[in-house]
């Protein structure tokens, strides 16, 4: 494990306890000196404890999803995304700043 992404796809493994001691000690090694993957790691391992609960969104019934944004989300996903409305606002392109 000697870069960044290395330990990031070690990541789940670590925090589950299931990591091989050879590995947890390299990965611990590797926090030590890399303020951002401690940061990284910290934030993965809150956002695990705060959405703990989501199991239960499984058990509820939603209303069904508009076709229509379905087939945006789709057409996203395969790259062929066309915009659904005016992401813009007023006075131009998104991300554009106005004049």
């Amino acid at each position: 494990m000697s870069t960044c992404r290395d330990c990031i796809d070690f990541l789940c493994d670590y925090l589950d306890n299931s990591l091989p001691e050879s590995q947890r000690v390299e990965f611990e090694s590797h926090l030590a000196v890399c303020p951002c993957c401690r940061t990284f790691m910290e934030t993965y391992r809150k956002t695990v404890e705060m959405t703990g609960g989501c199991q239960e969104c499984d058990k509820k019934t939603y209303p069904k999803l508009p076709e229509d944004l379905i087939r945006a989300i789709l057409s996203a996903r395969n790259g062929a995304a066309k915009p659904v409305g005016d992401a813009a606002g007023p006075g131009g392109a998104a991300g554009q700043p106005l004049e």
